[in-house]
């Protein structure tokens, strides 16, 4: 039993096709893994007018936790949209649970994260 609460607790990085986050989260949660893609407001000037985007935060990444043991590292790399594990020497890259959850924190959607690289009034 504690062996399923570790697995529990393992989170991993992985590395999705270009633009294809959204598609890699939709093909994975048919599968039952957990999967977190941290978005924010960006400011930017679109056809001539200021205005705020959605954008995901890690063009290209994409946090999974797997919990379902039927979900196994072969299937999840072989899912549409999904390029690869981030991974060191061969063993995947682990992220702590900690960090998903302050991500989640800051990135909640009723409080609006806004990045913006826009003069401001003054600005030379």
């Amino acid at each position: 039993m504690s062996k399923m609460k570790s697995a529990e607790e393992k989170w991993f990085l992985l590395k999705t096709k270009t633009r294809q986050e959204k598609r890699a989260m939709e093909n994975l949660s048919r599968q039952h893994v957990d999967c977190y893609c941290p978005e924010a407001f960006v400011e930017k000037i679109l056809r001539g007018k200021k205005s705020q985007v959605i954008e995901v935060l890690f063009p290209g990444y994409l946090f999974v936790n797997f919990r379902n043991p039927a979900s196994s590292v072969h299937s999840i790399k072989n899912t549409r949209g999904v390029h690869s594990f981030v991974s060191f020497g061969g063993t995947p890259a682990q992220v702590t649970s900690t960090l998903i959850q302050e991500l989640k924190e800051k990135t909640k959607t009723s409080e609006i994260l806004l990045i913006s690289n826009l003069p401001k009034k003054g600005d030379k």
